[in-house]
């Protein structure tokens, strides 16, 4: 019977299908790890001038590995089906965040520095 049930096992396909909710990080954890990123470098850059270029590389490192995830058709489709199509707009907004951060303490260095 053992060996029935092994044979059985070893030529049916065998179909696995994952939940995405655990490979890829959740709509609030996006949103949080852009904020503390560019706080620091808002912060960053109320002091150094350069910082805004790594700031920008940064941002599109992120914004990169959200196109990663919706460039693959399969991946895609199981990302929509779970999490909607939303996900990417706010992978995309959420990677631009840390830039906008950045320029947000230049603007602030430029603004003090005139008054």
């Amino acid at each position: 019977m053992k060996k029935i049930i092994c044979l059985l096992l070893a030529n049916i396909p065998n179909i696995c299908h994952a939940e995405i909710s655990d490979k890829i990080p959740s709509y609030g954890s996006l949103l949080i790890t852009s904020i503390v990123i560019g706080l620091v470098f808002l912060l960053l850059s109320y002091k150094l001038r350069f910082i805004n270029y790594l700031s920008l590389i940064v941002a599109l490192f992120m914004a990169l590995g959200v196109y990663d995830m919706y460039a693959e058709p399969s991946f895609r489709s199981a990302v929509i089906d779970e999490k909607g199509e939303e996900y990417f707009y706010h992978g995309f907004f959420s990677s631009f965040l840390i830039f906008i951060l950045s320029i947000t303490g230049s603007w602030l260095r430029n603004f003090k520095a005139k008054r």
